[in-house]
């Protein structure tokens, strides 16, 4: 099982949440843009978190395990 996610590199703030769940960045990739923004020329990151098959669902991995407080 794998989850991924991605951002422009240069969003620190998005690039700290997904570290802090665990993933971890393994590619940066440059697409073409018809109008990039600003920071765009360096590309964008993928992160991803995996579960090793066996192991033991989290919390987070149980449908319905979760509440609002």
């Amino acid at each position: 099982d794998c989850v991924g996610a991605s951002t422009m590199a240069v969003n620190l703030g998005s690039r700290r949440v997904m570290e802090k769940a665990g993933m971890r960045h393994v590619e940066t990739v440059f697409p073409p843009f018809s109008d990039p923004i600003p920071g765009a020329d360096q590309g964008e990151v993928i992160y991803e978190i995996r579960r090793i098959p066996g192991q033991a669902a989290s919390a987070v991995d149980r449908p319905g395990s979760w509440r609002r407080p």
